[in-house]
C-alpha cells in the first residue's frame, strides 16, 4: 500500500522522537545509578510520560500504516473514517496526558533543587493547577461525545458541545503553564549570593525547554487553523490536522528530553561549567537557608572553597555533611539535591 507523504513523516516521527525521549530517560536513570542516588518521584512521572508517548507512537504507526493518518479525508473509505476518528480522540487524551506527567516531573524537579518556603509554596500551588488542568480538560473531552461514539460515527455537530474551542483553550493553557514554570525559578535564581554570569548559565540549564514552549505554541497555532475549517472534506482541512498530528508527537517527546537534560551530568562529567554553576548555587542556597542565624553570611557570595572540591572523596563527603548551622554556614541543606543537575556532587 502506497502511503502518502504525511503518512512517511507520521511514520518517521513517531519513530525517531519517542526513541530520543527514551535514550533521555535512559541516560537520566542510568545517571542516578552512577551517582548511587534512589529514583524520586520527579524520575518516576517522566518514566510514566515516556511510556504514555510510546503507546502514542504506537498508534500513529498503526494509523499511517493501516488507519488513514496521513490522508485526506475524503480519501478515506467508511471503515477508515472510523478507524481515523478513534485515532484522532484517543491522540487528543493521550496527548493531554504526557503533558501533564512531563509538567509534573519538571515540577518535582524543581521542589527538590529549590528548598525556600515560598518557592515550595508557588510548586505546589503550580502542581495543583496542572492536576485540575489535567483533570477538566480529560473529563470535558471524554463526554464531548454522548453517545461516545458519536465521535467516530457522526459529525463534529453531534458533539456536547464545540469540540474546536475546547482544543483552542486547552492548547492555549497548556502553552501558559510551560510558560509560568519556566519562569518559576527566576526569582529564586535572581536572589541567589552569585555572579550575574552564573546566574544567567543556570537560567540556561532550566530553560532548555524553551524549545517546548516554541513546539507548543507551534501546535496552537495548527489547533486554532484547524478550527477556522468548517469542510472537512478539503484538503486544507487533512494539511492541518496532519500538521497537527506531527507536532503533537514532538511537543512531548522534545520536553521530555528538555527534562532529562539537566539531569545527565555524570556522563557529561567533562563539561566543567555548570559543575562550577552548581557549586555557587549549592554555597547560596546555603547562606539563605542559614537566616537568621549568621547574617553576616548574606552579604557576600560565597563559593565551595576549591580546596574542597579537589579533595578525596571521603573529604568531599565531609564537607558536605557539614550540619546547616555550622560557622560555615553551608552543608546540610534541607534536603536540597543539586544533584538532580548532576553536575554537582549528589547526596
Amino acid at each position: 500500500m502506497l502511503l502518502s507523504s504525511y503518512s512517511v513523516a507520521i511514520l518517521i516521527v513517531s519513530v525517531i522522537f519517542p526513541l530520543l525521549a527514551s535514550i533521555a530517560v535512559g541516560l537520566r536513570f542510568r545517571s542516578r545509578r552512577i551517582k548511587s542516588l534512589p529514583l524520586k518521584a520527579d524520575d518516576f512521572t517522566i518514566l510514566i510520560a515516556l511510556i504514555i508517548v510510546i503507546g502514542m507512537a504506537i498508534l500513529y504507526i498503526y494509523g499511517a500504516v493501516a488507519g488513514g493518518l496521513g490522508k485526506q479525508t475524503i480519501q478515506l473509505t467508511p471503515s477508515e473514517a472510523r478507524e481515523y476518528f478513534k485515532e484522532v480522540f484517543a491522540n487528543i487524551q493521550i496527548t493531554h496526558s504526557s503533558f501533564a506527567a512531563i509538567k509534573l516531573s519538571i515540577l518535582l524537579m524543581y521542589k527538590r533543587i529549590f528548598v525556600t518556603p515560598r518557592f515550595c509554596l508557588f510548586a505546589n500551588i503550580t502542581i495543583a493547577v496542572v492536576f485540575a488542568w489535567f483533570s477538566a480538560f480529560f473529563i470535558a473531552l471524554f463526554f464531548a461525545a454522548r453517545p461516545f461514539s458519536n465521535y467516530w460515527n457522526k459529525e463534529e455537530t453531534a458533539l456536547a458541545y464545540n469540540l474546536s474551542a475546547l482544543l483552542i483553550a486547552e492548547s492555549a493553557t497548556d502553552l501558559a503553564i510551560d510558560l509560568w514554570t519556566l519562569c518559576l525559578p527566576l526569582p529564586v535564581i535572581k536572589n541567589l549570593h552569585m555572579t550575574t554570569k552564573r546566574k544567567l548559565q543556570l537560567v540556561g540549564i532550566f530553560w532548555l525547554g524553551l524549545f517546548c514552549v516554541v513546539a507548543a505554541a507551534v501546535r496552537l497555532y495548527y489547533v486554532y487553523t484547524f478550527s477556522t475549517i468548517t469542510n472537512a472534506a478539503s484538503p486544507a482541512f487533512s494539511d492541518v490536522q496532519n500538521n497537527n498530528f506531527i507536532w503533537a508527537m514532538i511537543e512531548p517527546c522534545a520536553s521530555i528530553v528538555a527534562a532529562c537534560l539537566p539531569t545527565l551530568g555524570p556522563i557529561l562529567n567533562g563539561w566543567r561549567l555548570p559543575e562550577s554553576v552548581v557549586q555557587s548555587v549549592r554555597s547560596a542556597l546555603s547562606i539563605h537557608s542559614g537566616g537568621s542565624a549568621s547574617r553576616s553570611h548574606q552579604h557576600a557570595p560565597i563559593d565551595i572553597p576549591h580546596e574542597a572540591a579537589r579533595q578525596s572523596p571521603a573529604a568531599k563527603k565531609a564537607w558536605m555533611e557539614l550540619p546547616s548551622d555550622s560557622a560555615t554556614g553551608v552543608g546540610g541543606l534541607q534536603g536540597l539535591e543539586l544533584s538532580d543537575l548532576e553536575f554537582g556532587r549528589g547526596k
